[in-house]
């Protein structure tokens, strides 16, 4: 891994008089100046989610970014990124596409991205032992590219997993998505015993954020767990990590805006909704009979929202840590909620999201939403990977380097399709 730390500047001034001390000292205010422009410290915006578009959780009470405190620190220091941070080997991206696609004129994008472990360096004291959250710390060559990452996917709504929590997200926001216009943010803990959850960056508001930790879902724990006994056999089903569920709200302005992009100059009556269930399902090949149940779950979910209303667009994304052709993914395709990848390829590598191999990470999407979505303009981004194969605990991360999933991404037209 390449060294997160910039070589200290020689301050110490070479023999030969006056004029190249002179010359000493002016060079190494120039470092100075250099590398404060390139390592601005966060300023402690908070995000603008205002009251009617707070993060509402099970307790009801507004989780408002303005209640909280800019971190002095956590992360890691912000560090200016050196040449070896950002010098990706072309070698190193073996899945996706090496660059993001060109969003169409009139569009939104959304997109998913699994993060894979994004902890700040506060230690949580209810998190410990061989999950220790302070163990987790991101470092900081992998923030730095993970930015760099979401700055080249330019989504507009961006949905992310293993967050740590809505501190750590906003400090990541602040600090590596400067200028980015994710103005708007939410992320509820998800009742994951290792503390990481769902979160949402998006350049438009949000609003109905909630989520139910331990929902009890239908069926029964089996005995056992592959060849591993399951101490809660015969107990009720419960998500591992409850789905975010949050409203986009693309207003009537913006709308008209991203339309006279496109040459549209129709006038637009209304804000475009988007409802997102943001999902992380349980990992583990022997943990199909647990994704079932959460597949099932969220069908459910998605019906009870299009029994709300009857033109709801609903999007299921997020990591769902299986293959479409697993029993867990099958359970969409009967309900009629298909994936932006249900065409593709086995072997594709350009719709690989995974560092494995697989494409683990999906978009699903009901009836509604269909007509809106742009299904040439999906994609999944490429990034720096170790070798396949690599064992990620013994073998250093590639320069680059940002997560083990890559981000998949679609292109949307915020306006109601005829029906």
């Amino acid at each position: 891994m390449p060294s997160d730390q910039s070589p200290a500047p020689n301050t110490s001034a070479p023999r030969g008089g006056t004029l190249v001390k002179l010359v000493t000292v002016l060079a190494v205010l120039g470092v100075i100046i250099a590398v404060s422009l390139t390592n601005p410290k966060g300023n402690g915006k908070a995000g603008q989610l205002s009251p009617e578009h707070g993060s509402e959780g099970p307790s009801g009470k507004l989780a408002m970014p303005d209640a909280v405190a800019p971190p002095t620190r956590g992360l890691g220091e912000p560090e200016p990124a050196t040449a070896a941070d950002q010098r990706v080997d072309p070698a190193s991206i073996r899945f996706g596409e090496p660059q993001a696609r060109r969003k169409a004129p009139g569009t939104v994008r959304v997109a998913t991205f699994n993060v894979e472990n994004l902890f700040d360096d506060k230690d949580d004291p209810k998190i410990s032992g061989e999950i220790d959250d302070i163990k987790m710390t991101k470092p900081a060559a992998q923030l730095r590219a993970a930015g760099l990452v979401i700055a080249a996917l330019d989504a507009d709504v961006l949905t992310l997993q293993e967050i740590e929590s809505f501190e750590a997200l906003l400090w990541f926001r602040d600090n590596h998505l400067k200028g980015l216009g994710y103005e708007h943010v939410a992320s509820l803990d998800a009742g994951d015993g290792r503390g990481i959850e769902q979160a949402v960056l998006s350049r438009f508001p949000l609003s109905e954020v909630r989520n139910e930790p331990k929902q009890k879902l239908g069926g029964q724990q089996p005995s056992a767990w592959g060849d591993r006994p399951n101490s809660n056999s015969g107990s009720p089903f419960q998500f591992t990590r409850a789905p975010l569920h949050v409203t986009v709200t693309v207003p009537t302005s913006s709308v008209q805006e991203l339309l006279a992009k496109s040459g549209n100059t129709t006038p637009v009556a209304r804000d475009y909704k988007l409802q997102l269930l943001v999902v992380h399902l349980k990992s583990g090949r022997e943990f199909g009979a647990q994704r079932v149940a959460e597949a099932e779950a969220l069908v459910n979910m998605v019906r009870a929202i299009e029994k709300a209303d009857a033109k709801a667009n609903v999007l299921v994304l997020g990591d769902f840590n299986a293959t479409l052709n697993r029993d867990e993914l099958v359970v969409f395709s009967r309900a009629g909620l298909p994936s932006i990848f249900q065409d593709r390829e086995p072997r594709d590598a350009k719709t690989m999201t995974h560092t494995s191999g697989r494409c683990i990470d999906h978009i699903f999407f009901n009836d509604q939403a269909q007509p809106e979505l742009l299904m040439d303009s999906k994609f999944v981004l490429g990034t720096a990977a170790r070798a396949l194969g690599a064992d990620f605990r013994t073998t250093p991360a590639p320069a680059g380097y940002s997560s083990d999933h890559y981000p998949v991404a679609i292109d949307l037209r915020p306006i109601e399709a005829p029906r």
